[in-house]
């Protein structure tokens, strides 16, 4: 005997009809057997007092702990400094010995320039330096007690008193008649000549002969320092260490003084440039830790070391610095960063967002035991997330908090709780 599919169909459904229809009795039996759990309970509570106090509703007690708050904002990297290497003298490049994007040490030659005759008109200098000094140790010698212009002057004097005993003596012969005029005025002569010899070596002063040569020293070790100051600026060196970028000069070509040759780039530290609203700028202090990463792959810690004093006109911002350290050359000049500098630090809970309930206004609170075991709405602010948890503020230590089965709570109920490990 063949049944048709219409009525196996008629008879499945009349079965699970009547299945549905003893469902509630079966299920208020178990339930008055077993201890209810949150999972089990689907009744609707709205508008209803909590009386059942066969449910056990999980609660955490409140332990706060001091958690630090942030503010978040991205900032772009500068390099710790950036110099414009410049010619400080004209002439033919000769020799580049860096190369764009190499790494220079302190004092590196970059570029050397054509020495032209500098060598050969420091030599000469040299030598007319070895002459003067020369010179003057002799005027030195020959103002000594016993040395030559002690010994013109004796002879001068000895000199002076000859020719004027001929002298007076071929004027008594004149006199008598004995010696012509021309004896006489030769004797004369001569006596004046010795005169103007022992006066003119009298003149002669020993401090400004040691003066004059002096300063022909002084002078010459003057041209000497300038020539080697040219000789030295003809090897363009690094000012420090650091990263060479835009190297804008050929070997062979001509460069004039102040040409731009090259960039030096600082790397060992970068400065991280942020900008900071007003309403948060109050809280950022020199020192303040600051902690930086780049595409949440690599982090930093740095410090603030600079605050601007005046807002940008546009945002309204304030521009801030922090410096990190960069060793190993990892970031570069104008990478893209974010970065949460703490402001302050606040008592704050650990709880799972799941606990959280917000009111018609949209404010949060929580389900805590309040005055008699009652259910009361503590009000709470977020202070910050992590993971799968919030840190909220408002709550006192030691307040039991409702976590698993809150939801089925209203203000007022005295429900059956247990205290549990963790805010989860």
């Amino acid at each position: 005997m063949r049944f048709s599919s219409s009525y196996m169909w008629a008879a499945l459904i009349a079965s699970i009809t009547i299945i549905w229809m003893f469902s509630d009795n079966l299920i208020n039996i178990f339930v008055g057997e077993q201890e209810a759990t949150i999972e089990d309970i689907t009744e609707d509570r709205t508008n209803k007092k909590f009386e059942n106090n066969s449910l056990v509703v999980s609660a955490i007690e409140v332990k706060n702990e001091s958690v630090p708050i942030y503010f978040r904002s991205s900032g772009i990297t500068k390099s710790i400094f950036d110099i414009q290497i410049i010619a400080r003298r004209e002439g033919l490049i000769e020799n580049i010995y860096a190369t764009d994007g190499s790494f220079i040490n302190k004092g590196d030659i970059i570029i050397n320039l054509d020495k032209g005759t500098l060598e050969q008109e420091l030599n000469a200098a040299k030598a007319l330096l070895l002459a003067e000094e020369n010179e003057l140790d002799f005027i030195k010698r020959k103002f000594q007690e016993d040395g030559s212009y002690s010994k013109k002057i004796k002879s001068a004097r000895a000199a002076l008193s000859r020719s004027k005993k001929d002298f007076e003596s071929s004027k008594r012969l004149k006199e008598k008649g004995i010696t012509t005029e021309l004896e006489f005025e030769e004797k004369y002569v001569n006596y004046k000549s010795a005169e103007v010899v022992l006066s003119e070596l009298l003149e002669i002063s020993k401090n400004q002969e040691i003066s004059r040569f002096s300063a022909n020293i002084q002078k010459i070790n003057t041209d000497i320092a300038k020539l080697e100051k040219q000789l030295e600026l003809t090897e363009i060196r690094s000012p420090r260490s650091g990263w060479i970028e835009n190297i804008r000069v050929d070997i062979g070509e001509f460069v004039t003084n102040g040409k731009n040759i090259a960039r030096l780039i600082g790397l060992d530290e970068l400065i991280v440039e942020m900008q900071i609203p007003q309403s948060n700028i109050s809280n950022v202090k020199l020192g303040d830790q600051v902690e930086i990463n780049f595409n949440k792959e690599q982090y930093y810690s740095g410090k603030v070391y600079k605050i601007g004093a005046i807002a940008n006109e546009s945002t309204r911002t304030f521009n801030i610095e922090v410096r990190i350290q960069n060793s190993d050359a990892t970031l570069r000049a104008g990478m893209s960063a974010e970065a949460q500098i703490q402001i302050a630090r606040v008592d704050a809970f650990k709880i799972s967002p799941a606990h959280l309930n917000t009111d018609n206004n949209g404010n949060l609170y929580v389900k805590a035991i309040g005055l008699d075991d009652k259910v009361e709405e503590r009000a709470i602010n977020i202070v910050k997330t992590r993971d799968n948890f919030a840190y909220i503020s408002g709550l006192t230590n030691k307040t039991i908090v409702l976590t698993t089965g809150q939801a089925f709570l209203q203000s007022g109920d005295t429900p059956t709780y247990k205290i549990s490990g963790d805010g989860s």
